[in-house]
């Protein structure tokens, strides 16, 4: 081979490479995707939230052997976004669309779904609890981050419940899900939180805090790690999907107060690991599952006044978020027999 035909070839290697180089570059730019929520103003969604949980408990009236019970909740909002004219802030209104619940109790099993059952059923008593939140809305402003810095409508939703539950047990469950900070975490933060607000590849990783409030308990501070695994298409629409770890933490600035029954409970441990999905057009997470597990300990009046007993619960969570479409939610509806 000639001396010219080797600087030849030499050019054409470098030149090659840097053509590699320059194109691992760009992809490498073209992968990268901004990750947080812009969804646009007048967008009308609806947001799922399901929770699976089974709760088991020992000592006091439970019994040294214990009671395990299961029970679910499912709730749809129909949320619509606006911009503030004046002052740009972010607002979202949530109204109940559907409510449903499952719970196991010391008498029997009950049920409510009010896709299928009449939410004016004086004879369901999750009806008489449930019923009166359809149709209730709540309005959040949202700062830049997507947290709520201002809520509206939950003393309307209290009332509404507790004026056709108070007394009952169903209540004493719902309480806690009917307060400020409860709905704020609930409906928000709980995957608002998750938004890293900056561009991420494949491999990067995050660090995000939450506080999980709790009427009966100290609070919890979540810390989550947080990790992108895949960017990408799937059917047709362009995704990035996300898992995290979560360390539990109880605070100390919340008291909290005793349940029905005196029981008085803090954490012991706990942990959780989640996945979400976040829709590239639609500029937001439309799907979020989570694990959690969390360890109570505390005491419980006894049998003779004055006295106190341990008391012990563990409790398992299987929480998904899902957002859907108008169309989607309306295929829902449609009747089980219906054509």
């Amino acid at each position: 081979m000639s001396k010219a035909a080797k600087n030849l070839g030499a050019v054409c290697v470098i030149v090659l490479t840097a053509l590699l180089i320059v194109g691992q570059a760009k992809g490498d730019e073209q992968e990268a995707v901004m990750l947080s929520r812009h969804t646009p103003a007048g967008e009308v969604r609806f947001v799922e939230m399901n929770d699976d949980i089974e709760t088991s408990s020992r000592g006091g009236f439970y019994g040294e052997e214990g009671v395990t019970r299961k029970s679910s909740r499912l709730r749809t909002v129909k949320r619509e976004f606006d911009k503030g004219a004046s002052d740009g802030a972010s607002r979202v209104t949530l109204t109940f669309d559907r409510v449903a619940m499952f719970t196991e109790t010391a008498q029997a099993p009950a049920q409510f779904d009010s896709d299928v059952d009449d939410p004016t059923d004086d004879i369901n008593p999750l009806a008489a609890a449930l019923g009166p939140m359809l149709g209730q809305s709540l309005q959040f402003t949202l700062n830049d981050k997507g947290r709520v810095v201002e809520s509206k409508g939950v003393d309307e939703l209290y009332a509404a419940v507790e004026e056709s539950a108070a007394g009952g047990m169903i209540f004493v469950q719902l309480e806690e899900e009917l307060a400020d900070a409860r709905l704020r975490f609930y409906w928000d933060d709980s995957h608002a939180c998750l938004y890293p607000n900056k561009k991420v590849k494949v491999g990067d990783t995050w660090e995000a805090t939450s506080v999980q409030p709790s009427l009966y308990q100290k609070d919890i501070l979540r810390t989550y790690q947080c990790k992108v695994e895949f960017i990408g298409e799937r059917e047709g629409r362009p995704v990035v999907d996300i898992a995290y770890d979560v360390k539990l933490k109880e605070m100390d600035d919340n008291k909290g107060k005793a349940r029905m029954f005196g029981i008085s409970m803090s954490l012991k441990d706990g942990q959780a690991s989640g996945k979400a999905t976040y829709d590239v057009k639609d500029g937001e997470f439309v799907t979020q599952t989570e694990e959690l597990t969390m360890n109570l300990a505390g005491t419980t009046d006894g049998t003779k006044p004055g006295d106190k007993e341990d008391v012990a619960a563990n409790i398992k969570t299987v929480h998904t978020m899902t957002v859907v479409s108008e169309a989607a939610r309306a295929a829902q509806r449609k009747p089980k027999n219906s054509d």
